[in-house]
């Protein structure tokens, strides 16, 4: 609710602004989104293509490398005069010098002894060759398979050992031949790929994930261990089946993209791979690396996009002076009009419907002025003919009260004449009574009536009227119940005007209430104010008259049915009085149910006088 009222206090022109800021953004905010997205897609498509190229390169130069080794071995291996001593002498120094990746090169008979070994750097007597039948080696080329060893570390170097049988034309084991290859070259490879990509980085992990090759050598003196990186994990679990792999973080905590491919040896027998490697080569490229093209197209678009923001708040600004300028003309017009300024015009010239508005506005305030105008008019004539007629009435009644003192006094023998007379009487008082309450709103009107009030014992004037009006209260049979209050303080108030608000309330309460009812008055302190209530239970008001109740010529709807007189002056003139003493008069009534009408007076604590605004 309160985002609501936010929102409708917010001006006009600014509601334009951003209009215009929507219709110019959105489009571009959307489009530079969409476009964003698309291009992210594209570039981790591209990278993760990338990778798996430059890994499956590196895989097979290592395959290819690994194969010319064993290569090697089956040559020396297919030699019928392998184990002839002489030969074996030069073959395996002949194999030494012609291929520098190997380092060691053994011959062993079936039983696992070691009949001849060459080293690039040592040369091994009788005494010092060993027994392999129990190794790991042995065993696997027993079984007529190739053998590949994991790599190792020696004097700062890696090194890992291979193996082929050796076979009879029967296809019967006669031992085999083990080599020691340095893989200084795997490192070559990975080291020259990643020098040469410059996008990527490229390395080798065994099994374990021991790093066996990296562009930094250090990583493989120190077998750094990958099996706890995340990136390695998500490649490990990799499907084929899966589309692409996200984005992951590094042994430095780079957020990468990466692919891997697992080193496999086209080594076959009898339709069947007998040799398998989990070594895997991994290629990676940093997410900033691979979404550089991202980067720039954003930088781009958001420079695009402040730049159309600017040219939008610069149209919307322009646009908006004109649309709104007009109207918030109109608005101070308006304001101005309904501060009484009626000769405010509206200067606009847009030649479109809001000019034609602006002079429509124009129209109508001309008109309304006319209308004050001759309202004013009309009020003054109606002021100017009720102090006429007051003034006229004035001096016929006041003949007519003295002709009646003198006839009364003439007739006091006859009690029925009496009683005529006093009823002549007392309805010249009335009409004396509307006399001076038509004079004294009509002074009040031109604003030369003052009100001088003094300390007031509103209880007191309250049973003054009441011994007043008793004449027209036992006729009815009316009981009045007066409640004051003991210790009621002194109402700051004028006794005379008071006195007349009192007698119009309670005269009306006499008139409205049946035969035989109870008319309540009631006096109470409400903060520093006197609150006087006069109720009755008689017929009550229509609700739909009481908003204009003290309006001045106001009567009710049914003063015709039930004929009561008057001409609807009574109780404007009783609010005129209670407003002059800055006080409130309101009712509550409900039809068949009775009336209540209560008035407030300030409480007397200086004994000040008020006078009336104006």
């Amino acid at each position: 609710m309160l985002g609501k009222l936010l929102l409708l206090r917010i001006k006009l022109r600014s509601k334009f602004v951003i209009l215009f800021l929507c219709i110019a953004l959105l489009p571009v905010l959307l489009g530079m989104t969409i476009t964003i997205f698309n291009l992210q897609n594209i570039e981790k498509l591209n990278a993760s293509n990338l990778n798996q190229q430059i890994a499956l390169n590196v895989a097979e130069q290592v395959e290819a490398f690994v194969e010319a080794q064993f290569g090697v071995l089956e040559y020396v291996s297919i030699d019928p005069q392998l184990f002839d001593q002489d030969i074996q002498n030069n073959l395996l120094e002949h194999v030494l010098f012609k291929s520098i990746n190997f380092n060691d090169i053994a011959i062993v008979d079936n039983k696992g002894t070691e009949k001849r070994r060459e080293n690039t750097l040592k040369l091994f007597t009788k005494d010092e060759l060993v027994d392999r039948s129990l190794s790991p080696e042995f065993q696997a080329v027993k079984s007529k398979k190739r053998y590949l060893g994991p790599v190792y570390l020696f004097e700062g170097r890696p090194f890992f050992q291979i193996g082929v049988p050796v076979l009879d034309s029967a296809d019967k084991f006669m031992g085999a031949v083990f080599g020691i290859v340095d893989a200084r070259v795997m490192q070559d490879v990975v080291k020259n790929i990643s020098e040469t990509s410059k996008l990527s980085r490229v390395y080798i992990l065994d099994e374990n994930n021991i790093v066996i090759a990296h562009p930094d050598i250090s990583d493989v003196l120190v077998q750094k261990d990958f099996s706890k990186v995340e990136v390695i994990r998500a490649i490990r679990n990799f499907k084929p089946a899966d589309t692409q792999m996200g984005s992951f973080h590094n042994e430095l905590g780079s957020e990468v993209l990466a692919f891997g491919v697992p080193v496999n040896l086209s080594f076959q027998n009898q339709g069947k791979n007998e040799l398998k490697t989990d070594w895997m080569v991994v290629s990676e490229q940093t997410v900033s690396v691979a979404f550089e093209a991202v980067r720039q197209v954003t930088i781009f678009t958001t420079v695009i996009t402040i730049f159309i923001l600017l040219a939008a708040v610069f149209t919307a600004l322009i646009f908006t002076g004109k649309i709104v300028g007009p109207v918030e003309q109109l608005y101070k017009a308006s304001q101005a009009i309904a501060r009484g300024n009626l000769d405010y015009r509206v200067l606009v010239a847009t030649g479109d419907e809001i000019e034609d508005l602006a002079m429509q506005f124009n129209s109508m305030a001309g008109l309304i002025k006319n209308q004050i105008e001759e309202l004013k008019k009309t009020d003054k004539l109606k002021d100017e003919f009720i102090v006429l007629v007051s003034h006229n009435l004035r001096t016929p009644l006041t003949i007519i009260k003295g002709y009646l003192s003198v006839i009364r006094n003439k007739i006091i023998s006859d009690s029925k004449g009496k009683d005529y007379i006093f009823k002549i009487d007392q309805n010249v008082d009335n009409l004396n009574r509307l006399v001076d309450e038509m004079l004294y709103i009509s002074s009040m009107g031109a604003g030369g009536m003052r009100v001088e009030t003094e300390p007031t014992d509103i209880c007191r004037l309250i049973q003054d009227v009441i011994e007043v009006l008793d004449i027209l209260i036992k006729p009815k049979g009316l009981k009045v119940i007066l409640n004051c209050p003991p210790n009621l303080p002194l109402a700051s108030a004028n006794k005379n005007r008071i006195h007349d608000v009192v007698v119009n309330l309670l005269d009306n309460a006499i008139k409205f209430s049946s035969e035989g009812g109870i008319i309540e008055l009631r006096i109470k302190i409400e903060g520093d104010s006197l609150v006087t209530s006069v109720t009755d239970h008689g017929i009550g008001i229509d609700s739909a008259v009481l908003p204009t109740l003290f309006e001045k010529f106001h009567r009710g709807t049914d003063y015709l049915q039930y004929n009561y007189p008057g001409v609807g002056l009574g109780l404007y003139y009783c609010k005129t009085i209670i407003e002059a003493h800055h006080g409130k008069i309101w009712v509550e009534s409900k039809q068949g149910v009775g009336s209540t009408f209560s008035f407030s007076l300030p409480i007397s604590h200086s004994g000040l006088y008020f006078k009336t605004p104006g």
